[in-house]
């Protein structure tokens, strides 16, 4: 099975550019790159046995505080911009814009935000063609919190909602990754990930299957607070 990761950076961090230009090695850990055919897609092995596709992505906090991410997007944009402005200028940069969930982020009125554009999304586009947009789901959304019914709508719409591990920028959160994601079932070109990534967002939302767990009450709860505390 290949592993397929979205890798998405705030404004400031140049990991994956670092990784692709050599900047970073981490070959004493077992990690090789194998294919650099595109910009914004790696190929790497983890110690000759797991290939790992590796993408690139930034994430945007939008002037209504929303969080959009930027799938197969390399440079950097603007935080702080109007959520339709963010959302175009992902699309303009060849990007897949992704309005994801986050605690608190979906209430009131920043909630009826997200419902109007994911509305408008949907009725600018048919069930076949619903717009180039998908809603992220997150492994702190709490096992049995209900899902949003704006993502319920939009899936019955035919819009993808990508699941995603979320890991928040503490020590140790590294272990989140991939613990919560999708199986994909269809073609991918190994040496043209980015491509085959593209294909895979914009095709049938039916081949994106959620895996893995989210994290309990308990785990969301304490997770938050590390992140608290580092801010005070």
């Amino acid at each position: 099975m290949l592993k397929l990761a979205f890798l998405v950076e705030g404004t400031s961090s140049r990991f994956f550019e670092q990784l692709r230009d050599g900047t970073e090695d981490y070959s004493a850990m077992g990690l090789s790159i194998v294919s650099r055919n595109e910009t914004l897609g790696l190929t790497l092995v983890y110690r000759n046995t797991e290939r790992i596709c590796l993408i690139a992505g930034k994430q945007v906090a939008t002037q209504e505080r929303l969080e959009v991410l930027g799938l197969a997007v390399g440079e950097s944009i603007p935080d702080g911009r109007p959520l339709r402005e963010t959302i175009d200028r992902i699309v303009t940069c060849g990007g897949f814009p992704v309005l994801a969930w986050a605690p608190g982020k979906w209430w009131g009125q920043r909630g009826r935000i997200v419902r109007d554009f994911v509305e408008a999304s949907l009725s600018c586009g048919t069930r076949d063609q619903p717009g180039r947009l998908a809603l992220g789901d997150s492994s702190l959304r709490p096992v049995g919190w209900p899902e949003p019914a704006i993502m319920r709508t939009a899936r019955e719409r035919g819009l993808p909602i990508l699941p995603g591990s979320d890991p928040l920028p503490l020590p140790g959160e590294e272990q989140q990754m991939g613990a919560y994601g999708f199986v994909y079932e269809g073609p991918f070109d190994l040496e043209h990930p980015v491509t085959s990534a593209r294909a895979l967002l914009t095709g049938d939302p039916g081949c994106i299957i959620p895996a893995g767990r989210r994290n309990n009450l308990f785990q969301v709860i304490g997770r938050l607070n590390r992140l608290r505390k580092t801010k005070q």
